[in-house]
């Protein structure tokens, strides 16, 4: 009888553990297979993402941007950051037209630098130099627009020159609303 009862536990625990098996299986297939649709849902939302991303075009080339509106968006910019993609900037918009001033506060890369109205470039700062580490904020460049502008573009340093940019350039704003 002893036997029978210890016959009795040892195929509970089998049939216990054979359960706790299946049971993790199956919500590893489950997780796995949610894996998988959002991975798949990622990549299609990539796809139709790319599709809207905000591009500034300027005689043919392409730039993506992240679009500046917020203020607190606006003061941070590209501070802190150590790169930016070659053909990507950052378009600070602004809801009237004013003199701005910019300085290179916490960045870690060069970048150049284009003054806009609307639609069209009014100044360019080319090379504007990341500073030295430990430079105070007393310290820095201020870089002033040549006159009220709406719009500033920040791309890397040398795309000025790489394509030709210039003065009177009309820019073409795409997936883009200010």
């Amino acid at each position: 009888m002893k036997n029978y009862k210890w016959l009795v536990i040892f195929i509970i625990f089998v049939f216990v553990a054979i359960g706790f098996f299946l049971k993790s299986s199956n919500v590893n297939l489950v997780k796995n297979f949610q894996k998988e649709q959002v991975t798949e849902n990622q990549n299609e939302n990539q796809v139709e993402d790319s599709n809207k991303a905000p591009v500034i075009s300027i005689n043919g080339h392409d730039f993506v941007v992240e679009v500046a509106i917020d203020p607190a968006i606006q003061k941070k910019g590209l501070s802190g950051r150590e790169s930016l993609p070659e053909n990507a900037g950052i378009i600070f918009a602004y809801p009237g037209k004013n003199k701005l001033t910019f300085w290179m506060i916490d960045m870690r890369f060069n970048i150049d630098l284009l003054w806009i109205n609307d639609d069209k470039i009014v100044g360019i700062e080319k090379n504007m130099l990341a500073p030295a580490a430990g430079t105070e904020d007393k310290d820095l460049v201020l870089y002033s627009s040549p006159e009220p502008v709406n719009r500033v573009l920040e791309i890397n340093s040398g795309l000025v020159d790489k394509y030709g940019l210039k003065v009177g350039d009309t820019l073409e704003y795409n997936n883009i609303n200010f």
